[in-house]
């Protein structure tokens, strides 16, 4: 997106609002600018022992907040910077989980269902379910207790467990309420019952909120998330306030984006853009994804010529599936890789945040070791324990860029070994007590696996990305193609009671949606006759019918058909 020198007159509103705020943000209409400034404007005010909660849905995405809010030199202060489950985890189940459970008798771990003991395999099967939390029943209490104090709190109950202790330790209120003054939590359209019921009670406890999402980027429903959060907050008091220029997209692409969703979301009336220039081309290919693959690999040079694209890695391949990236990107001829998610993706426990920003550190190369520590520990509290870390964390990035080759890891289970224990040496030291056995076997098996290590490169100039559309969230690229519109891929359906219905229609919508709104310059629909399936491991071919996308009402003035070049 390109760089906004000044808010606008939207963005501006936004900024100096008072009270909590709901924003409803279009894709490339400046979230993470708003957002930026907002704690900017919020840290400068700040005494040191104070700071501000900046919760984002990914990682990544709270790399690039923290740096656009930080930059000048502003001091972060006392403020936390990263996902929900990591905060719930390390400001309030692992520091106050003691006053509510007890003392665990061994170091805190996050596992998985699958790591249960057998005595608690069986007392969690017999518990009652929780889709939605309403506060505990004694059975859970106990279960969770009992587990607590055995030294394990599970991944899955990381936002229950945050919201029931809070409830349950005043200590954890007046700690919370001390630190932080304000708490924003960006794609709140993919939020669930546990986030949205703590971001109320932060509000409630007098922190300022800001919630920024959009109804229309809900993609998540799988997962347990859900957009009516978001939609909610206007009873709870919320000023609603819209964010809607689209600063990212050719306004050819925004009006396109807009015009779909205006068939589908009930009383959505957008304004179009004034643009003769059409940006929004669609290919039908006779034959299926080899053929595909044969006309980008002809017509890239072409496409990115014509749009001034200068390296191939801003331009994108958007699939439905991860097996899907893989085959297409065994197919072209172009240099491109696919970017895949890895195990230790969705990780919370403390050890995993330190192996994962360990492994993006070791492949930037302008990334240093005190960025590193930064995100962990107060680097000025103790210079002689800040040196020391600094060496070890040095020691992880020479120990792999000193291998002959990266694929001396992937199958050589000493390697891997030596590796993971410089890593593990890291996040010893910065959590001395905190050991997760389960996050050091997740960075194990990401070192391991090829597809998942190399998904932490930096993009490289000269290769084209392929991702689906999940994981292409918050990102953008200058020229994308959007793969996999055909009937029953996207929007999908499968056979009930014998008849083809769509199995989530609204959400593959919006899936849509955020694969159009990816592109700043150009969006190349493509489908083809035939398509390829995986079966029991094989592929299968099958007719190639259009998405129903592709034909929506009011679309075809606004696109263009691309002929062979």
């Amino acid at each position: 997106m390109a760089k906004i020198k000044s808010p606008t007159k939207e963005q501006s509103n936004i900024i100096n609002a008072v009270g909590n705020i709901a924003v409803l943000a279009d894709p490339g209409s400046g979230k993470t600018y708003v957002l930026s400034e907002l704690i900017k404007k919020a840290l400068l005010e700040l005494p040191s022992h104070q700071g501000v909660i900046a919760i984002s849905y990914t990682n990544k995405a709270s790399d690039e907040l923290k740096r656009r809010s930080l930059v000048g030199g502003v001091d972060k202060k006392s403020s936390f910077f990263g996902t929900i489950d990591r905060f719930c985890f390390a400001e309030i189940v692992a520091s106050f989980g003691k006053h509510v459970f007890g003392y665990p008798k061994e170091e805190l771990e996050v596992i998985e269902k699958d790591d249960l003991s057998g005595v608690f395999t069986a007392r969690y099967n017999s518990l009652p379910s929780l889709t939605e939390y309403k506060g505990l029943l004694q059975e859970h209490i106990e279960f969770f207790c009992d587990l607590f104090r055995s030294g394990k709190v599970l991944l899955k109950s990381i936002g229950i467990l945050a919201n029931y202790v809070f409830d349950n330790s005043k200590a954890c209120q007046l700690y919370i309420k001390a630190r932080y003054v304000n708490v924003s939590i960006d794609e709140y359209q993919d939020s669930g019952n546990e986030q949205h019921l703590l971001f109320l009670k932060l509000a409630n406890l007098g922190l300022k909120a800001v919630a920024v999402g959009d109804i229309k980027q809900a993609i998540f429903g799988f997962a347990g998330k859900d957009s009516k959060y978001l939609i909610s907050l206007k009873e709870q008091g919320f000023v609603i306030m819209p964010l809607l220029k689209n600063h990212r997209c050719h306004a050819s692409i925004s009006n396109y984006s807009k015009a779909l969703m205006s068939n589908f979301l009930k009383g959505y009336s957008p304004e179009y853009e004034e643009t003769e220039d059409i940006r929004v081309l669609e290919k039908n290919i006779a034959g299926d994804e080899e053929q595909i693959a044969d006309w980008i690999d002809q017509n890239i040079e072409q496409f990115m010529n014509e749009l001034g694209v200068i390296h191939p890695r801003e331009v994108c391949i958007l699939v439905k599936s991860n097996w899907k990236g893989v085959y297409i990107s065994s197919l072209l001829k172009t240099p491109c890789r696919f970017i895949s998610s890895t195990p230790l993706d969705s990780e919370a426990s403390l050890w995993g945040m330190v192996f994962k920003r360990l492994i993006l550190y070791v492949f930037d190369e302008a990334d240093s070791e005190i960025n590193v520590l930064e995100d962990f520990i107060d680097v000025f509290a103790n210079k002689t324990h800040t040196k020391r870390l600094i060496k070890k964390v040095k020691e992880v990035r020479s120990e792999i860029l000193g291998l002959e080759n990266i694929s001396m890891l992937w199958g050589k289970e000493a390697n891997v070994k030596h590796i993971s224990d410089k890593f593990i040496d890291v996040a010893g030291s910065i959590y001395p007590e905190r050991f997760q056995i389960s996050a050091i076997r997740l960075l194990e098996v990401v070192l391991k696996k090829k597809e998942f290590l190399t998904a932490y490169f930096p993009p490289d100039d000269s290769e084209i990305q392929i991702m689906n559309f999940h994981k292409s969230k918050g990102l953008e690229f200058d020229l994308v193609f959007h793969l996999d519109l055909y009937q029953y891929i996207l929007p999908k359906k499968i056979k009930r009671d014998g008849e083809w219905k769509y199995s989530n229609l609204s959400e593959d919508i919006n899936l849509h949606y955020v694969g159009l709104t990816r592109a700043r310059e150009a969006c190349v629909l493509v489908s083809s006759t035939s398509r390829t399936s995986l079966y029991n491991s094989k592929y299968h071919s099958r007719q190639g019918k259009q998405s129903e996308f592709l034909v929506a009402e009011g679309l075809s003035m606004l696109k263009k058909m691309r002929k062979i070049i």
